[in-house]
């Protein structure tokens, strides 16, 4: 059985917690315990070569001292902080439900190896308030949002000396540690499985034209009608703001167009191209088929369930969290600075049953498919991203 030592029991500290006025320092710690101070510092920091039984009468008498760290010296003598920053751009916490689950895969991904998350809201220019931050020594790298790409921060903030990772790809630069979906791959399966299920007139709700991933949807969109011999028909495209409202209003006016598919580049849009689709009295998929991207929540509570392509933000934080802390423990050196995440086809009610032979359908069509989202690192990955299924 552990007790305290005769020292703190002397100290009147056995059955209670001594009440102090003062922070306790490690050198109380150690006195109190009978031990050297490195040994009390290896032990309430979880290192080797400590004695279970000593290590455990040292937080004892620690947690009977009230013996609280002292994070700011910790974090002077090591180096780091043991905190990762996370910039989203303001109000898309509540706009974007994308924003709230990757921030929460980010954060689950950090507790797991035992850091904490510092979030940033990316309101005008939040770049002197982030090299503040690593200055001070508040975060020891920073993940990116890609929705805050094209703004001159996140170039300074990327061409600066501190470790940060990009959710998202860069248009122009293939030099920025990233993470990335595979949107363009992931949009050609799709569409590809609408072209299985009998699709030929095949339309398209874009997201807002300024977002790269809307970008490289629209492109794998192009990619799979031609690879099956369509044409892209101008009067079957339509922008929306990747949400509800405008894949409705965009649904509207599709209809006058009598398009038998319909992929909206994320599910939100896909919801609102369901209620228009079924209040104008058509049927889904009989009359048209509708397909999603990102595989959110509300993908499974539409009627009927969306088919989608799965964005797996889980996948995705890890993969982030895990290259930011190679960047910052300077380990990265040799290895793959970009990771690619698959999309799959996850297969429910808005389409119809594979009827074509199409060569990436085909694979990926049973109904209610769930594919791996296992992440594919690659040095080249936006040349990659380039390429569709085929």
């Amino acid at each position: 059985m552990n007790t305290l030592p005769p020292q703190a029991q002397s100290a009147g500290l056995q059955g209670g917690f001594e009440v102090r006025s003062r922070a306790v320092t490690l050198d109380e710690v150690a006195r109190t315990s009978g031990v050297s101070r490195a040994t009390a510092s290896r032990a309430l920091n979880g290192r080797e070569r400590v004695n279970p039984d000593v290590r455990v009468r040292v937080q004892m008498v620690a947690d009977s001292l009230g013996y609280r760290p002292n994070t700011a010296a910790r974090s002077l003598a090591s180096g780091r902080s043991g905190v990762l920053g996370m910039v989203l751009p303001t109000g898309h916490l509540i706009s974007q439900p994308y924003e709230a689950h990757l921030l929460e895969a980010v954060a689950e991904a950090a507790s797991t190896s035992g850091q904490g998350v510092m979030l940033w809201l990316a309101a005008n220019e939040p770049g002197p308030a982030l090299r503040r931050g690593f200055r001070a020594g508040l975060v020891d790298g920073i993940v990116v949002s890609g929705m805050a790409i094209g703004s001159p921060w996140v170039e300074d903030l990327f061409d600066g000396p501190h470790p940060c990772v990009l959710v998202g790809r860069h248009p122009s630069r293939d030099d920025i540690p990233r993470v990335e979906l595979a949107n363009r791959q992931g949009a050609a399966r799709a569409v590809e499985h609408l072209v299985a299920g009998g699709g030929e007139r095949i339309a398209i709700v874009l997201g807002p034209p300024d977002r790269v991933d809307g970008r490289d949807r629209y492109a794998g969109y192009e990619d799979a009608l031609e690879h099956n011999g369509l044409t892209v028909d101008k009067r079957l495209v339509e922008v929306g703001e990747f949400n509800m409202e405008s894949g409705y209003d965009a649904m509207r006016r599709l209809l006058a167009h009598r398009p038998d598919s319909v992929f909206a580049c994320n599910d939100p849009m896909a919801a609102g191209v369901v209620r228009a689709v079924r209040e104008a009295g058509l049927r889904i998929p009989d009359d048209v088929a509708v397909m999603g991207f990102d595989d959110l929540p509300i993908a499974s509570i539409t009627d009927p369930p969306l088919s989608t392509a799965r964005q797996d933000l889980d996948a995705i934080g890890t993969a982030a969290v895990a290259l930011l802390l190679e960047l910052v423990g300077g380990t990265a050196a040799g290895v793959a600075r970009q990771t690619l995440i698959d999309a799959p086809l996850v297969v429910r009610g808005s389409t119809r049953p594979v009827v074509r032979d199409s060569s990436v359908a085909a694979r990926d069509g049973e109904r209610e498919a769930t594919t791996s989202c296992a992440p594919v690192a690659s040095s080249t990955s936006q040349q990659e991203n380039r390429r569709a299924t085929s």
